[in-house]
């Protein structure tokens, strides 16, 4: 809360903080492809995922950042002396073990402890340090408005270990090749990595995809959102250099998952509408299969079904006909019996 009140971390922090939640970062996604679609300017975004981002968090970066966001050295002191000489047992049903196993230099123990209330926050002001480098190297990209009077560079948008970059030549009317683009992303994202990597984080390469948006343009000059795979392969490399991935590349008429949301870049919301069918007509089902009195029903559809379904909502739009033509076809029976 102090950090948050004197607006000491980064502005693209989305994740463990007051006042900020998981819809806005699908929200800023949104908006970027809209954007791209009104303005025919080609977008290239970076979609990855911190491995085990809690459990690879190094003690003494975490003691030094705290440091830096205003926490009191003795505090830093008993976190790092507490994790230093905590001995784990294992505890059954037979009772506690007598042996155990506590950090040392010839078996390190990293992470700030299993189930650790201070997780979080110290994940998110080392997330704000590594937001901070990131940015003063990124390539990034920028929105502009029309008369030029407003604009903004995005460089990395996060919720705790999800994040997403993005890179574009928006300011150029003759929009560079999907190779120069793709070069100036994984520029972009090897610096990620790397960051990632000298911090006691990496990179989950394997979970990691990235959306290209190009157009092409007819003789008559109509606009083609290019599918499948667009310009050449998206190569990083690991952090000790070891080992290279080959990041897997989405057509812009495929939705991938982010946040809970499913996002097309091309528009499309038909995976989000197949998605929230299948859950509200599960939740129909459970309804009517339980021996649920009136009260009951009630809570279960204000507490669980209207959050769990009504979650993607605001960042998603559906046809009328659509949702009409699926009613249609008797699909929607449940949900319309359990509302009434």
């Amino acid at each position: 809360h102090h950090s948050v009140d004197n607006h000491l971390i980064h502005r693209s922090m989305y994740g463990c903080l007051p006042g900020k939640d998981s819809l806005v970062p699908a929200f800023i996604e949104e908006l970027q492809n809209e954007i791209s679609r009104a303005s025919r300017k080609s977008l290239v975004k970076f979609d990855n995922d911190a491995t085990s981002c809690y459990d690879r968090i190094l003690a003494a970066i975490a003691s030094i950042t705290s440091r830096k966001f205003g926490l009191h050295k003795n505090v830093a002191f008993v976190m790092a002396r507490n994790l230093e000489d905590a001995r784990y047992k294992l505890k059954t049903a037979l009772g506690v073990s007598e042996s155990f196993y506590k950090h040392c230099s010839l078996f390190p123990i990293y992470g700030t402890g299993q189930g650790s209330q201070n997780s979080p926050a110290i994940w998110c002001i080392i997330s704000s340090v590594l937001f901070d480098c990131f940015e003063t190297k990124a390539h990034g990209a920028k929105f502009e408005s029309p008369d030029k009077s407003q604009s903004i560079t995005i460089f990395m948008v996060g919720f705790v270990d999800d994040s997403t970059g993005q890179v574009n030549q928006f300011i150029q009317n003759v929009q560079p090749s999907p190779e120069s683009l793709l070069l100036i992303m994984r520029k972009d994202a090897q610096l990620w990595n790397d960051l990632l990597w000298v911090s006691g984080g990496d990179l989950e390469l394997p979970k990691c995809s990235y959306h290209l948006l190009h157009y092409m343009f007819t003789a008559d000059g109509a606009p083609i959102l290019q599918g499948g795979q667009v310009g050449s392969d998206l190569i990083l490399s690991s952090g000790d250099r070891t080992t290279t991935q080959k990041i897997p590349a989405l057509s812009a008429h495929t939705a991938h998952k982010t946040l809970g949301h499913f996002k097309d870049p091309a528009g499309n919301q038909i995976k989000q509408y197949k998605k929230l069918k299948v859950k509200s007509d599960k939740a129909g089902v459970f309804v009517q299969c339980s021996p649920l009195d009136g009260s009951e029903a009630w809570t279960y559809y204000f507490s669980i079904y209207l959050t769990s379904v009504g979650y993607a909502l605001p960042n998603c739009f559906f046809l009328f006909q659509e949702a009409r033509c699926n009613s249609k076809e008797g699909k929607s029976r449940h949900f319309c019996e359990m509302r009434i």
